[in-house]
């Protein structure tokens, strides 16, 4: 979904995309709810570029992807349960000039991935991102230029190192990290 005109109220179910450069693009997407859709072998597997707002995507699977879901702008994005797996990143959050507020992972299982989750806000700020039920043997990773508020990590297992460097405001509740630092 690539255009001027917003498009809205799709649902795509049980859908496979392999091998292409984006596996799926959105832009312009309004309020649409996406299950068990899976990208394999793609440079993007999920890209969220602009104007996405209101979408939830049940059981979303990217493998092998070089980066499974990047995330570039959205408002009111739910992501409940999936698999990133094999990707160079599995999940990279890099808000652009539109920005980010109130999304949410819940549920993902992360899986030989070289860079886990990315938060990069070198060019935008990110507002109430909640991260719930990871679960990652991967790294959580953060480049903080501008804000990064409202972040919520609950319930998190993550097998590695684990740094909020200065610029996060948010909460930690009831995870397992190999090591945590709060800057």
């Amino acid at each position: 979904c690539n255009g001027t005109d917003p498009v809205g109220n799709i649902t795509l179910d049980n859908v496979l995309v392999a091998n292409f450069a984006t596996g799926y693009y959105f832009e312009n997407y309004i309020s649409n709810r996406h299950f068990n859709i899976h990208a394999r072998g793609c440079t993007k597997g999920f890209h969220y570029a602009a104007i996405v707002t209101n979408t939830d995507s049940f059981r979303s699977e990217a493998n092998a992807c070089t980066t499974g879901i990047l995330f570039n702008s959205g408002t009111g994005l739910n992501f409940y349960g999936g698999l990133l797996q094999g990707c160079g990143t599995g999940l990279k959050l890099a808000p652009t000039s539109t920005g980010s507020t109130g999304n949410g992972f819940d549920g993902f299982w992360l899986e030989a991935c070289t860079h886990g989750v990315v938060v990069d806000t070198t060019t935008n700020e990110c507002l109430g991102l909640h991260v719930s039920r990871l679960h990652s043997s991967c790294s959580l990773e953060f480049t903080i230029v501008n804000p990064l508020n409202d972040f919520v990590l609950r319930e998190n297992f993550i097998g590695a190192n684990v740094t909020f460097p200065v610029g996060i405001t948010g909460i930690a509740i009831g995870n397992t990290f190999s090591a945590f630092t709060d800057n």
